[in-house]
This record gives C-alpha cells, structure tokens and sequence, in this order.
C-alpha cells in the first residue's frame, strides 16, 4: 500500500469541453446545468455511467429520505487540516446524542 498523491498527475481523465459535455447530457436525458459540472463533464465519457451516477444522486437527494442517525455512526475518520461538515465542531470521534 503505497502513498496516494493529493493530486491527480498525466493519468488524470481529462474533462469534456462544456459544448460537448452538454450534448452527452442531451443524450441521456440530463439536465444541462449538471453538464457543466466537473464529475458529469469527466462521467461523460462513458455516458452510462453518467446517467446512472445521475439516477442515483435524483434518488438520494431528491426522491429518498436518509435517517439522520446514519451520519454520526459513519465514524469516518478526517484527515489532518480537513474540518468537519457542517462546521459544528463535532468530529467522528465526539460521542453521539442518544434520543
């Protein structure tokens, strides 16, 4: 297990131009304004992927309801200088309210 680089290097997948981006989008149904953004414009190259990564995030933000005790048991550990979100100042390792 190697160290990973914070940043991507040559092998990095290069994003599609806005123009072509968007005519993907038209393609599998996705609205242009996610066409612009970074993750579908990189997506876009297997549009498949893309209209699956868009199905499920319609479904998670959109049509499904998440319990909101699942986000404390996640106990994901942050990496040095990274800050919580949302900016409460509690971190994985806080104890969780019982209700």
């Amino acid at each position: 297990m190697g160290e990973h680089p914070r940043h991507a290097t040559s092998d990095q997948i290069p994003l599609l131009d806005f123009e072509e981006a968007r005519r993907r989008a038209e393609d599998v149904g996705i609205p242009g304004y996610m066409a612009e953004l970074n993750v579908f414009r990189t997506l876009f190259h297997n549009p498949g992927v893309a209209a699956a990564v868009k199905g499920m995030l319609k479904h998670l933000l959109w049509k499904g309801t998440l319990d909101a005790h699942l986000f404390p048991s996640l106990e994901v550990p942050l990496e040095d200088g990274v800050e919580p979100w949302p900016p409460d100042g509690r971190t994985p390792d806080d104890p969780t309210e019982e209700t």
